[in-house]
């Protein structure tokens, strides 16, 4: 019922703005293509009027068909690729995420789900910044905490995310178990080497869990869900924690502020060593380099292009400092305007 809402959606919407698929404006095909056409029945109404329309060619209208009615093809298909897989919402979260994650077919691929927001808390970061509330102490000789509240708040974030999963079940081999417990103040009267022993173990088996295919899968279900990605972390990041015997927030704490204490050690960690971040050089009035750029049609450009078509339509010159440059992105005139760009990344 789900893409039935969206393509009904999506035909009211074509007659209330009254756009065909002749309009040169906007590309009806495209936004036909964002739908999962065959989880849509073959026969229903919705998708009988679509094809009567046109939106719906046969050739799309026969290839539904077959998803809904031959076991083999569908089998064969269902999951390859985004059209052939279920979309994800809050309605059917619940009932599809134990068989998603637990499909053997996750056990055999290769692709790397959202291990990490690069720049996220729980991967050591805060934005560029590298977390550091587990930092060197003022003799050099081993670290000083710097958070507050040890435990309720952690308590709090790992009880109320929605991923229905026992990381217990994921049993470690040869931990080595820290007696007595380690909480904050024997953290702090550690060495400088014990502190970083206790980190790279920490690290070691987080790493092992992230990647392992069972939570690989989860972060596939999760998607761009960064909540709720960010939640299930910290859950891994707790369990790692009381693995090793240590406080659940000296040992989250630990782990993240781990590339600013040991760089090196921290390399353990696949989100740190493939990191690619970092924060550039420009800043507000430098002229901007000429990168290469890909439109959305897929047509190779250059970013001085882009603005040049934006200021006046024209080609961009070759020289960025010639007069006509400067005036595309630096005149404030009622023709011209200044030029801002805003640059993010898509995992």
């Amino acid at each position: 019922g789900f893409e039935d809402n969206i393509l009904q959606s999506l035909l009211k919407w074509l007659d209330s703005a009254k756009v065909s698929k002749k309009d040169k404006d906007i590309n009806v095909d495209e936004l036909i293509s964002l739908i999962r056409l065959p989880f849509i029945p073959s026969n229903s109404e919705i998708m009988l009027e679509a094809k009567k329309r046109g939106l719906v060619s046969q050739e799309q209208w026969d290839v539904c068909d077959l998803f809904q009615n031959n076991k083999e093809f569908r089998a064969s298909i269902i999951n390859t690729e985004q059209h052939f897989s279920i979309r994800r919402n809050n309605e059917n979260r619940d009932a599809i995420d134990l068989k998603i994650w637990l499909a053997p077919a996750y056990e055999e691929r290769d692709r790397i789900f959202a291990v990490c927001r690069m720049l996220g808390v729980v991967n050591g970061r805060e934005n560029f910044q590298k977390v550091q509330t587990v930092r060197l102490n003022k003799s050099g000789n081993g670290v000083v905490c710097g958070f507050s509240d040890p435990e309720n708040s952690l308590r709090d974030v790992v009880t109320t995310h929605n991923i229905k999963f026992n990381i217990a079940e994921l049993e470690a081999q040869n931990l080595e178990i820290n007696e007595p417990p380690i909480d904050r103040v024997a953290l702090e009267a550690m060495s400088w080497a014990q502190v970083q022993n206790l980190a790279g173990n920490l690290l070691r088996r987080e790493n092992e869990l992230r990647l392992h295919p069972k939570v690989q899968a989860i972060f596939g279900l999760i998607g761009e869900n960064e909540a709720e990605m960010s939640n299930f972390t910290t859950k891994i990041q707790t369990h790692v924690a009381s693995e090793f015997n240590l406080n659940p927030r000296v040992g989250v704490e630990l782990i993240r502020s781990a590339s600013s204490l040991f760089p090196l050690v921290a390399n353990i960690a696949h989100y740190v060593c493939y990191n690619r971040c970092f924060k550039g050089s420009l800043k507000v009035g430098d002229i901007p380099p000429d990168v290469p750029l890909l439109t959305l049609a897929g047509d190779s450009s250059t970013l001085w292009t882009e603005i040049d078509k934006v200021n006046d339509g024209s080609k961009s010159n070759d020289n960025p400092s010639s007069p006509k440059f400067l005036d595309g992105i630096r005149n404030n005139d009622n023709n011209k305007k200044p030029t801002i760009i805003l640059g993010a990344s898509y995992t």
